[in-house]
Protein backbone atom coordinates (compact mmCIF):
# COMPACT_ATOMS: atom_id res chain seq x y z
CA UNK A 1 0.00 0.00 0.00
CA UNK A 2 1.45 3.21 -0.78
CA UNK A 3 2.07 5.92 1.64
CA UNK A 4 0.47 9.72 0.36
CA UNK A 5 1.72 12.41 2.98
CA UNK A 6 0.66 15.94 1.86
CA UNK A 7 0.26 19.25 2.97
CA UNK A 8 -1.68 22.25 1.82
CA UNK A 9 0.04 25.48 2.55
CA UNK A 10 -1.52 28.63 1.60
CA UNK A 11 -0.89 29.16 -2.25
CA UNK A 12 0.25 32.63 -3.42
CA UNK A 13 1.47 33.23 -7.74
CA UNK A 14 4.44 34.99 -7.66
CA UNK A 15 3.62 38.37 -8.88
CA UNK A 16 6.71 38.74 -11.29
CA UNK A 17 9.23 35.79 -13.24
CA UNK A 18 12.09 36.83 -10.39
CA UNK A 19 9.87 36.51 -7.47
CA UNK A 20 9.71 32.51 -7.05
CA UNK A 21 11.58 32.94 -3.69
CA UNK A 22 9.34 35.39 -2.52
CA UNK A 23 6.50 33.16 -3.53
CA UNK A 24 7.05 30.78 -1.95
CA UNK A 25 8.57 32.77 1.22
CA UNK A 26 5.17 34.47 1.54
CA UNK A 27 3.54 30.59 1.46
CA UNK A 28 5.46 29.52 4.09
CA UNK A 29 4.81 32.78 6.16
CA UNK A 30 0.69 32.36 4.88
CA UNK A 31 -0.17 35.70 5.19
CA UNK A 32 -1.99 37.10 1.84
CA UNK A 33 -0.99 40.98 2.57
CA UNK A 34 2.84 40.80 1.57
CA UNK A 35 4.61 42.51 -0.96
CA UNK A 36 6.51 40.05 -2.91
CA UNK A 37 8.75 42.85 -4.10
CA UNK A 38 9.35 44.17 -0.35
CA UNK A 39 10.25 40.66 0.47
CA UNK A 40 12.72 39.98 -2.10
CA UNK A 41 14.70 43.62 -1.28
CA UNK A 42 14.24 42.60 2.79
CA UNK A 43 16.08 39.38 2.02
CA UNK A 44 18.84 41.18 -0.29
CA UNK A 45 19.66 43.76 2.78
CA UNK A 46 19.85 40.14 4.99
CA UNK A 47 22.80 39.64 3.13
CA UNK A 48 23.91 36.50 1.19
CA UNK A 49 26.98 34.86 0.83
CA UNK A 50 27.04 34.98 -2.78
CA UNK A 51 25.67 37.88 -4.67
CA UNK A 52 23.93 37.96 -7.88
CA UNK A 53 20.98 35.70 -7.13
CA UNK A 54 17.05 36.52 -6.88
CA UNK A 55 16.40 34.92 -3.79
CA UNK A 56 19.56 33.31 -2.38
CA UNK A 57 19.24 30.07 -0.54
CA UNK A 58 21.09 31.81 2.58
CA UNK A 59 18.96 34.67 2.58
CA UNK A 60 15.97 32.95 1.88
CA UNK A 61 16.41 31.30 4.89
CA UNK A 62 17.32 34.41 7.00
CA UNK A 63 14.19 35.93 5.50
CA UNK A 64 11.84 32.98 6.72
CA UNK A 65 13.57 33.37 10.23
CA UNK A 66 12.66 37.06 10.64
CA UNK A 67 9.56 36.14 9.57
CA UNK A 68 8.46 33.06 11.18
CA UNK A 69 9.05 31.78 14.73
CA UNK A 70 11.02 29.07 13.48
CA UNK A 71 14.73 28.96 12.72
CA UNK A 72 15.46 28.31 9.33
CA UNK A 73 18.34 26.61 7.69
CA UNK A 74 19.42 25.62 4.14
CA UNK A 75 21.08 22.37 3.29
CA UNK A 76 23.53 22.02 0.53
CA UNK A 77 23.30 18.07 -0.31
CA UNK A 78 25.98 16.48 -2.00
CA UNK A 79 22.90 14.04 -3.86
CA UNK A 80 19.66 14.54 -5.20
CA UNK A 81 18.73 11.20 -3.06
CA UNK A 82 19.92 13.30 0.09
CA UNK A 83 18.23 15.92 -0.40
CA UNK A 84 14.69 14.38 -1.43
CA UNK A 85 14.82 12.58 2.22
CA UNK A 86 15.46 15.72 3.72
CA UNK A 87 12.20 17.05 1.85
CA UNK A 88 9.51 14.34 2.97
CA UNK A 89 11.50 14.05 6.33
CA UNK A 90 10.30 17.56 6.78
CA UNK A 91 6.88 16.95 5.96
CA UNK A 92 6.41 13.50 7.82
CA UNK A 93 7.85 15.22 10.94
CA UNK A 94 7.94 19.07 11.12
CA UNK A 95 4.80 19.50 8.96
CA UNK A 96 6.48 21.93 6.87
CA UNK A 97 6.66 22.24 3.13
CA UNK A 98 10.43 22.91 2.29
CA UNK A 99 11.87 25.25 -0.41
CA UNK A 100 13.58 24.17 -3.01
CA UNK A 101 15.52 24.85 -5.95
CA UNK A 102 14.65 22.92 -8.93
CA UNK A 103 16.09 22.79 -12.30
CA UNK A 104 19.62 23.40 -11.32
CA UNK A 105 19.54 26.61 -9.54
CA UNK A 106 16.76 28.41 -11.73
CA UNK A 107 13.77 28.12 -9.76
CA UNK A 108 12.17 28.29 -6.35
CA UNK A 109 9.21 25.91 -5.36
CA UNK A 110 7.33 24.04 -2.26
CA UNK A 111 7.40 20.38 -1.76
CA UNK A 112 4.12 19.79 -0.49
CA UNK A 113 4.04 15.88 -0.31
CA UNK A 114 5.59 12.45 -1.18
CA UNK A 115 5.08 8.87 -1.86
CA UNK A 116 6.68 6.15 -0.67
CA UNK A 117 6.40 2.23 -0.13
CA UNK A 118 6.18 2.74 4.13
CA UNK A 119 6.30 4.45 6.82
CA UNK A 120 9.89 5.59 7.33
CA UNK A 121 11.82 4.27 11.06
CA UNK A 122 14.30 6.81 10.08
CA UNK A 123 15.81 9.34 7.30
CA UNK A 124 18.17 6.67 6.48
CA UNK A 125 15.57 3.86 6.30
CA UNK A 126 16.35 1.27 2.90
CA UNK A 127 12.29 0.20 3.10
CA UNK A 128 11.24 3.89 2.66
CA UNK A 129 10.96 3.78 -0.91
CA UNK A 130 9.85 7.15 -1.69
CA UNK A 131 8.09 7.15 -4.82
CA UNK A 132 6.95 10.69 -6.15
CA UNK A 133 6.63 14.06 -4.86
CA UNK A 134 4.21 17.29 -5.35
CA UNK A 135 5.69 20.37 -5.68
CA UNK A 136 3.69 23.77 -5.67
CA UNK A 137 5.21 25.83 -8.08
CA UNK A 138 4.10 29.58 -7.80
CA UNK A 139 4.53 30.04 -11.43
CA UNK A 140 1.63 28.72 -14.13
CA UNK A 141 0.56 25.52 -13.26
CA UNK A 142 0.35 25.45 -9.46
CA UNK A 143 0.65 21.81 -8.22
CA UNK A 144 2.82 18.86 -10.12
CA UNK A 145 3.16 15.35 -9.55
CA UNK A 146 6.82 14.20 -10.33
CA UNK A 147 7.79 10.28 -10.64
CA UNK A 148 10.78 9.64 -8.11
CA UNK A 149 13.15 8.78 -11.29
CA UNK A 150 11.82 12.05 -12.77
CA UNK A 151 12.36 14.41 -9.77
CA UNK A 152 16.24 13.11 -9.49
CA UNK A 153 16.70 13.66 -13.44
CA UNK A 154 14.89 16.61 -14.18
CA UNK A 155 14.36 18.70 -10.95
CA UNK A 156 16.87 18.65 -8.24
CA UNK A 157 19.61 18.43 -10.44
CA UNK A 158 21.81 20.52 -8.27
CA UNK A 159 23.20 24.59 -8.50
CA UNK A 160 25.17 25.43 -11.66
CA UNK A 161 27.44 27.82 -10.47
CA UNK A 162 29.30 29.60 -7.62
CA UNK A 163 30.32 28.44 -4.04
CA UNK A 164 27.31 25.90 -3.63
CA UNK A 165 28.46 24.06 -7.29
CA UNK A 166 26.86 20.95 -7.83
CA UNK A 167 24.70 20.92 -4.50
CA UNK A 168 20.73 20.58 -4.13
CA UNK A 169 19.54 23.18 -1.86
CA UNK A 170 16.81 22.45 0.38
CA UNK A 171 15.72 25.39 2.97
CA UNK A 172 13.86 23.52 5.83
CA UNK A 173 13.71 23.52 9.85
CA UNK A 174 13.37 21.67 12.61
CA UNK A 175 13.92 17.73 12.64
CA UNK A 176 14.37 18.14 8.63
CA UNK A 177 17.09 20.93 9.40
CA UNK A 178 18.77 18.61 12.18
CA UNK A 179 19.24 15.26 9.98
CA UNK A 180 22.05 14.40 8.54
CA UNK A 181 20.82 11.85 6.06
CA UNK A 182 23.64 9.29 4.57
CA UNK A 183 25.16 9.10 1.29
CA UNK A 184 24.14 6.44 -0.93
CA UNK A 185 25.58 5.49 -4.09
CA UNK A 186 23.44 6.71 -6.84
CA UNK A 187 23.93 4.86 -10.30
CA UNK A 188 24.66 7.26 -13.34
CA UNK A 189 21.64 7.76 -15.76
CA UNK A 190 21.41 5.89 -18.75
CA UNK A 191 21.82 8.32 -21.61
CA UNK A 192 21.47 5.77 -24.19
CA UNK A 193 18.60 7.15 -26.47
CA UNK A 194 16.90 4.94 -28.75
CA UNK A 195 14.13 6.49 -31.68
CA UNK A 196 11.19 8.49 -30.33
CA UNK A 197 7.96 7.11 -29.85
CA UNK A 198 5.02 8.06 -32.16
CA UNK A 199 1.96 9.59 -30.94
CA UNK A 200 -0.18 6.05 -31.27
CA UNK A 201 2.68 4.94 -28.88
CA UNK A 202 2.10 7.70 -26.59
CA UNK A 203 -1.61 7.86 -26.18
CA UNK A 204 -1.41 4.05 -25.10
CA UNK A 205 1.27 4.94 -22.93
CA UNK A 206 -0.90 7.65 -21.53
CA UNK A 207 -3.80 5.40 -21.09
CA UNK A 208 -1.72 2.94 -19.63
CA UNK A 209 0.20 5.86 -17.22
CA UNK A 210 -3.39 7.03 -15.65
CA UNK A 211 -4.11 3.15 -14.07
CA UNK A 212 -0.23 2.28 -13.52
CA UNK A 213 1.73 2.30 -10.32
CA UNK A 214 3.67 5.81 -10.54
CA UNK A 215 0.79 8.09 -11.27
CA UNK A 216 -0.05 10.23 -8.23
CA UNK A 217 -2.54 8.65 -5.63
CA UNK A 218 -3.71 12.14 -4.59
CA UNK A 219 -7.51 12.02 -4.86
CA UNK A 220 -7.61 15.01 -7.15
CA UNK A 221 -5.15 13.42 -9.72
CA UNK A 222 -7.49 10.76 -9.42
CA UNK A 223 -10.49 12.21 -9.82
CA UNK A 224 -8.55 14.34 -13.01
CA UNK A 225 -7.73 11.18 -14.34
CA UNK A 226 -11.42 8.93 -14.03
CA UNK A 227 -12.99 8.51 -17.42
CA UNK A 228 -10.53 10.35 -19.80
CA UNK A 229 -8.98 9.45 -22.56
CA UNK A 230 -5.67 10.85 -24.34
CA UNK A 231 -6.02 14.17 -26.56
CA UNK A 232 -3.08 15.01 -29.36
CA UNK A 233 0.39 14.72 -27.92
CA UNK A 234 2.58 17.62 -28.06
CA UNK A 235 6.56 16.37 -28.65
CA UNK A 236 8.89 18.87 -26.52
CA UNK A 237 12.68 19.10 -26.91
CA UNK A 238 14.30 19.94 -23.73
CA UNK A 239 17.20 22.96 -25.18
CA UNK A 240 18.97 22.76 -21.74
CA UNK A 241 19.30 18.92 -22.49
CA UNK A 242 19.36 18.81 -26.42
CA UNK A 243 19.37 14.66 -25.80
CA UNK A 244 16.10 15.05 -23.72
CA UNK A 245 11.97 14.46 -25.04
CA UNK A 246 8.83 14.68 -23.89
CA UNK A 247 5.06 14.60 -24.52
CA UNK A 248 2.46 16.54 -22.85
CA UNK A 249 -0.37 14.72 -23.54
CA UNK A 250 -4.00 16.38 -22.47
CA UNK A 251 -6.49 13.87 -20.82
CA UNK A 252 -9.71 14.71 -21.55
CA UNK A 253 -13.24 13.91 -20.45
CA UNK A 254 -16.23 14.40 -23.08
CA UNK A 255 -13.75 16.52 -24.71
CA UNK A 256 -12.50 18.66 -22.38
CA UNK A 257 -9.16 18.61 -20.61
CA UNK A 258 -8.74 17.22 -17.10
CA UNK A 259 -5.19 16.53 -16.40
CA UNK A 260 -1.43 17.05 -18.68
CA UNK A 261 0.62 14.58 -18.32
CA UNK A 262 4.46 14.45 -19.21
CA UNK A 263 5.65 11.34 -20.45
CA UNK A 264 9.11 10.18 -21.76
CA UNK A 265 9.40 10.67 -25.16
CA UNK A 266 11.97 7.45 -25.78
CA UNK A 267 9.47 4.66 -23.89
CA UNK A 268 6.55 6.44 -22.96
CA UNK A 269 7.57 6.51 -19.19
CA UNK A 270 5.19 8.56 -16.72
CA UNK A 271 7.04 11.27 -15.26
CA UNK A 272 5.07 13.75 -14.09
CA UNK A 273 1.25 15.82 -14.41
CA UNK A 274 -1.05 18.68 -13.36
CA UNK A 275 -4.96 18.72 -13.09
CA UNK A 276 -5.92 21.14 -15.41
CA UNK A 277 -6.68 24.87 -14.14
CA UNK A 278 -8.46 27.56 -15.77
CA UNK A 279 -6.50 29.40 -18.32
CA UNK A 280 -3.88 27.28 -18.62
CA UNK A 281 -3.15 26.35 -22.44
CA UNK A 282 -3.17 22.63 -23.15
CA UNK A 283 -3.60 22.62 -26.70
CA UNK A 284 -1.00 24.18 -29.60
CA UNK A 285 -3.66 26.27 -31.35
CA UNK A 286 -2.92 29.81 -29.81
CA UNK A 287 0.75 29.28 -30.72
CA UNK A 288 -0.23 28.06 -33.91
CA UNK A 289 -2.54 30.62 -34.96
CA UNK A 290 -0.12 33.72 -33.88
CA UNK A 291 2.20 31.60 -36.33
CA UNK A 292 0.28 32.03 -39.09
CA UNK A 293 -0.72 35.58 -38.41
CA UNK A 294 2.92 36.84 -38.09
CA UNK A 295 3.38 34.80 -41.58
CA UNK A 296 0.43 36.35 -43.21
CA UNK A 297 1.08 39.68 -42.20
CA UNK A 298 4.84 39.55 -42.60
CA UNK A 299 5.81 41.09 -39.31
CA UNK A 300 4.87 40.85 -35.06
CA UNK A 301 5.17 42.66 -32.34
CA UNK A 302 7.12 40.94 -28.94
CA UNK A 303 6.39 41.00 -25.30
CA UNK A 304 8.21 44.16 -24.15
CA UNK A 305 8.45 46.01 -27.27
CA UNK A 306 6.82 48.05 -29.62
CA UNK A 307 9.30 47.44 -32.88
CA UNK A 308 7.79 45.78 -34.99
CA UNK A 309 9.79 42.32 -36.18
CA UNK A 310 10.14 41.61 -39.81
CA UNK A 311 9.13 38.34 -40.72
CA UNK A 312 9.93 36.46 -44.32
CA UNK A 313 7.68 33.56 -45.47
CA UNK A 314 10.69 32.17 -47.39
CA UNK A 315 13.12 32.53 -44.77
CA UNK A 316 11.45 31.68 -41.88
CA UNK A 317 12.18 28.20 -39.96
CA UNK A 318 10.26 26.45 -37.57
CA UNK A 319 11.55 23.95 -35.18
CA UNK A 320 9.68 20.59 -35.79
CA UNK A 321 8.97 19.94 -32.31
CA UNK A 322 8.26 22.60 -29.44
CA UNK A 323 10.79 23.52 -27.65
CA UNK A 324 11.62 24.52 -23.63
CA UNK A 325 14.24 25.38 -21.01
CA UNK A 326 13.96 26.93 -17.83
CA UNK A 327 13.84 30.65 -18.69
CA UNK A 328 11.96 33.78 -17.33
CA UNK A 329 9.78 33.65 -19.89
CA UNK A 330 8.46 30.30 -19.02
CA UNK A 331 9.35 28.88 -15.53
CA UNK A 332 7.13 25.72 -15.97
CA UNK A 333 6.95 22.60 -18.57
CA UNK A 334 3.63 22.97 -19.24
CA UNK A 335 4.45 26.47 -20.84
CA UNK A 336 6.89 25.54 -24.02
CA UNK A 337 7.84 27.47 -27.49
CA UNK A 338 7.28 26.63 -31.06
CA UNK A 339 10.96 28.03 -31.85
CA UNK A 340 11.30 30.04 -34.80
CA UNK A 341 13.88 31.37 -37.06
CA UNK A 342 12.67 34.46 -39.49
CA UNK A 343 15.96 36.19 -41.35
CA UNK A 344 18.62 36.47 -38.52
CA UNK A 345 16.44 36.39 -36.06
CA UNK A 346 14.66 33.42 -33.19
CA UNK A 347 11.52 34.07 -31.95
CA UNK A 348 9.72 32.17 -29.52
CA UNK A 349 6.01 31.72 -29.38
CA UNK A 350 4.74 30.64 -26.16
CA UNK A 351 1.79 27.79 -25.87
CA UNK A 352 -0.58 30.60 -24.80
CA UNK A 353 0.50 32.69 -28.03
CA UNK A 354 2.52 35.28 -26.67
CA UNK A 355 5.53 35.85 -28.66
CA UNK A 356 9.25 36.85 -27.00
CA UNK A 357 12.24 38.19 -29.00
CA UNK A 358 14.69 36.50 -26.79
CA UNK A 359 14.52 33.80 -23.64
CA UNK A 360 16.17 35.26 -20.80
CA UNK A 361 18.66 31.85 -19.12
CA UNK A 362 21.03 34.03 -17.09
CA UNK A 363 19.61 33.78 -13.49
CA UNK A 364 19.77 32.10 -10.25
CA UNK A 365 16.81 31.77 -7.85
CA UNK A 366 13.98 33.08 -9.57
Amino acid sequence: MTELVTLDPPAFAQAAPELGGSACAQMLIGKADLDQAALAREAHALGSEEPGWKMAPDALAKLLSTHTDRSFAFHPDITADQAMRRCAWSILKDRIAPAVLVWKCRHWALVTGFEADAVPASIDDADWGLRGFYLRNPYGSLDHHIDVESWKAQYQTGVLHGIWRTRRVVVCTGAAAAAEPKLRPEPEPDFVRRELCDADRIRDAARAAVVGGRFARHPRWQAAAKDSVPGTPMLVTRLNFPADHHYIVPMLRNGRPTLLLILDGYDGRYRESVPVEAGLPTVPDAAQARLEAMLAQGMTETEGSREPVPVWQRTTAVFPTFTWRPCLESLSPYLPFLHVHTGNRQLHIRLDGKVFGEISIRFSGA
